[in-house]
């Protein structure tokens, strides 16, 4: 058989397409994901850093009432 291609090799190169189209939208789909879930963790971080701020100021007022109340 030379010069032919046999239905075989022809259906082992179309399985082998239909594999790696399939592990490509895979890959890319995992790869949208993980960026969504950075920019989650970076929204995260900065709502984290803004309560920590907060949380600073409601001690220091809350020390500056205590002194305060002793005077």
């Amino acid at each position: 058989m030379t010069g032919q291609l046999s239905p075989d090799a022809l259906m082992r190169a179309v399985v082998m397409l239909i594999v790696a189209s399939a592990v490509g939208t895979i890959v890319e789909q995992k790869q949208a994901y993980l960026d969504q879930v950075a920019e989650k963790n970076r929204a995260l971080s900065d709502a984290n850093e803004k309560l920590r701020a907060v949380r600073a100021q409601l001690v220091d007022s809350l020390e500056a009432c205590e002194t305060a109340k002793r005077k």
